[in-house]
């Protein structure tokens, strides 16, 4: 629902239903195919998050993508704010913003992703959340998610793609101010 209230962009929805067990994917097709164009994969078997995100990229279409996750909120002008960073600096090939985090009774906890991107103190561990938007051909240039950091277990599917673009010497930029909640 909050990807709706994203208003000034014309937005392409790409969800992919991982197997899951409840009944998050018939109400997020019942609210979406109604108000808005959404293309809809559902897999009948469970192959994770990396697999899962490949496969939603494979099915965009638009210049830019934004991974959400079925847990995350994003605010009113989250889409828009980091779509216009993008498109105001050409050699961006992803940005992200500072992230709120809640407990389950509604009680702020933390604030995650809150500084810039900087390949020397990425190496040292992630502090940026996959909650982010990129460049799409950019992204299938570079080879999208590794499926093998899936082997080590770290939990972090996203770290070794930060720590390939900032390998390639590509820039990211960093917005210093809350746009979602997680």
């Amino acid at each position: 629902e909050s990807v709706m209230k994203n208003q000034g962009l014309v937005v392409e929805i790409v969800i992919v239903n991982d197997a899951s067990t409840d009944d998050s994917f018939a109400i997020a097709r019942k609210f979406l195919e109604s108000t808005h164009p959404v293309t809809l994969i559902d897999k009948y078997k469970n192959t994770g998050l990396v697999d899962t995100r490949n496969i939603g990229l494979r099915h965009c279409t638009g210049e830019k993508i934004f991974i959400l996750d079925a847990d995350n909120w994003i605010y009113e002008d989250c889409l828009s704010t980091h779509y216009n960073l993008l498109k105001s600096d050409p050699s961006l090939v992803a940005c992200y913003a500072v992230i709120e985090c809640f407990d389950e009774s509604g009680a702020f906890v933390r604030r995650v992703s809150q500084k810039p991107f900087d390949f020397e103190s990425l190496k040292y561990g992630n502090y940026i959340d996959a909650m982010a938007m990129f460049d799409r051909r950019t992204l299938n240039k570079i080879g999208k998610y590794d499926r093998e950091i899936t082997k080590v277990g770290l939990g972090w599917e996203d770290y070794e793609l930060w720590l390939r673009i900032g390998s390639l010497g590509l820039n990211v930029g960093f917005i210093d101010r809350p746009l979602s909640r997680s």
